[in-house]
């Protein structure tokens, strides 16, 4: 006998206590009526949650990619992944609730079994899934880095690539289309890419009779900010735009 599916849900009466039905000011205002519309955000993420784990296909929604120093993979055990030059790219379920239900899942081999997918195709679900859901940023550096010298006249402009959540940013190097967004702003010029983080990168726009000396700059300073910090870097290489405005490691232009 096959018992129905049912959805569970958390049941609250919101009446109780309700501003306007006994239990608030009942004007829309003061720290009740706050707390008691945050208590419905978190209960409606609550519900949204529950109801994206009972779903397979909405599960397949949610599958994005991320990139992570390679020395963690070791850490995590087996999981579905690729190499992205000396960065690991792995996959997780990725939910934005609105208040607390928001987070991460990594994908393991496990996982793809029960979704009866290959690591192709979680690439292929995530490279359309991840740029909408953790949508790009890039944005125009005023203040200049420590370790960049304020009179070096070889750096014209510097952007942080990063994504709405400021988590895992850098993955959005690889969006389709983003790298090329930056080249055709700043045509003529070369690209030094130092992914130093996991959550951001940035990208120098350099005159093109300076490339060789910023380079040394930032090889430099990840050395020194590893050493001094006990900082993994997300890549220990440096990257740049090739013609295709795709990433490319610097040597390879």
């Amino acid at each position: 006998m096959v018992k129905e599916q049912k959805t569970v849900a958390p049941v609250v009466n919101f009446n109780r206590g309700r501003p306007g039905k006994g239990g608030g000011s009942g004007d829309g205002s003061g720290m009740e009526d706050m707390f008691f519309a945050m208590l419905l955000g978190i209960f409606k993420d609550l519900e949204n949650s529950m109801e994206f784990f009972c779903d397979e296909e909405n599960m397949k929604s949610k599958i994005c990619y991320k990139l992570i120093p390679q020395e963690q993979l070791s850490k995590l055990g087996n999981v579905p992944h690729r190499m992205i030059y000396d960065m690991a790219l792995i996959y997780a379920y990725v939910y934005l609730g609105s208040y607390v239900m928001r987070g991460d899942s990594t994908i393991t081999e496990k996982d793809m079994e029960q979704l009866g997918m290959t690591e192709p195709e979680l690439f292929e679900e995530a490279k359309k899934n991840t740029p909408n859901i953790l949508k790009a940023v890039i944005e125009s550096m005023d203040d200049i880095p420590d370790f960049v010298d304020e009179e070096d006249q070889g750096i014209e402009a510097i952007y942080a690539v990063t994504n709405e959540s400021a988590i895992y940013g850098s993955t959005s190097l690889i969006y389709e289309g983003l790298l090329k967004e930056i080249a055709d702003a700043n045509l003529g010029k070369e690209f030094i890419i130092y992914a130093g983080s996991c959550d951001f990168s940035l990208v120098f726009v350099v005159d093109p009779t300076c490339t060789d000396d910023i380079v040394e700059l930032i090889k430099k300073s990840m050395k020194e900010i590893q050493e001094e910090h006990n900082y993994s870097t997300l890549s220990n290489l440096v990257y740049s735009i090739n013609k295709s405005g795709e990433l490319t490691l610097y040597d390879e232009l």
